[in-house]
């Protein structure tokens, strides 16, 4: 057996835990007794933590880099998230979403396609139209409302 192992199981022996007496206070671990296994890789692990630690310390400039590319990493993948989220996976704000239909109408001899209703094309579908519940109006991008007076730009 190494040293290190009959100290252990000595430790063990008398009922000691295989944290260092520092650590255990810091922590608050109070007679936690570990297998030499468990031991072992606790051991191990903060070996680890403080050898990754040092090296960290050692080289400031990849360091910074290391933890920048992380949190530009981090901050990425929560926006994309957060968009594939909003536009993916949550449902439209409207009672039976999977019921709305977008509705336009094509003159191929004239060589129009998706053309939106005018108001009074709207208002005759609705009133006339037995296969819909209501009919509502969108605007993409921007439109301007015309009458007696200046042309104003409408924003939804």
């Amino acid at each position: 057996m190494f040293r290190e192992q009959e100290h252990r199981q000595e430790r063990i022996g008398v009922g000691m835990t295989l944290w260092p007496a520092g650590l255990q206070e810091t922590v608050g671990v109070r007679a936690m007794h570990l297998s030499p296994l468990e031991g072992f890789l606790m051991t191990t692990l903060f070996q680890d933590v403080r050898y990754g630690l040092r090296l960290l310390l050692k080289s400031p400039g990849f360091t910074i880099v290391a933890v920048l590319s992380l949190a530009l990493g981090v901050g990425a993948n929560t926006a994309i998230f957060s968009i594939v989220n909003a536009v993916l996976l949550r449902s439209l704000p409207y009672r039976d979403p999977d019921r709305l239909v977008r509705i336009f109408f094509n003159e191929p001899g004239v060589g129009l396609r998706d053309v939106r209703f005018s108001k009074p094309e709207l208002d005759d579908l609705q009133t006339r139209s037995v296969v819909f519940e209501d009919v509502s109006p969108i605007f993409e991008g921007s439109e301007d409302l015309t009458g007696a007076g200046q042309p104003e730009p409408l924003r939804p």
